[in-house]
């Protein structure tokens, strides 16, 4: 189940969690081969912004680096930069920005989503 979050567009912010399996055993930093970081817009499919990547983070690698720390114990802290929360549709009140994690570990994958509402500062109805 993905968790919901509202973020203020180009804000900083700084997401922690534990990194967990199916069956909520935590997954520790040595049992990890990659991690992946997709961030996207999931809008109107009509829209021409309709899964977008943004701040070209698409399956980028974010194993301890890129703005993200996994701790020996699975701890995992994401420093959001302003640019992860940029507006692409300057016409849209609010924007659905998704983050999906892919940590791969021991022949397996589990995938981790988190939902960004970004608010749209400049906004003019």
């Amino acid at each position: 189940m993905a968790e919901n979050y509202y973020i203020d567009e180009q804000s900083n912010a700084k997401l922690t969690f534990t990194l967990r399996d199916e069956d909520n055993a935590t997954i520790t930093l040595s049992a990890i081969g990659t991690l992946y970081l997709t961030l996207f817009n999931k809008c109107d499919e009509s829209s021409q912004y309709y899964l977008a990547t943004i701040n070209s983070r698409y399956r980028q690698n974010v194993l301890n680096t890129n703005n993200v720390a996994v701790s020996s114990s699975g701890t995992l802290i994401w420093s959001v930069q302003y640019l992860d929360n940029e507006i692409l549709d300057s016409n849209e009140q609010e924007e659905h920005h998704v983050a999906l994690f892919e940590v791969y570990y021991g022949g397996k994958k589990a995938p981790i989503v988190f939902n960004f509402y970004v608010k749209n500062l400049h906004y003019v109805s």
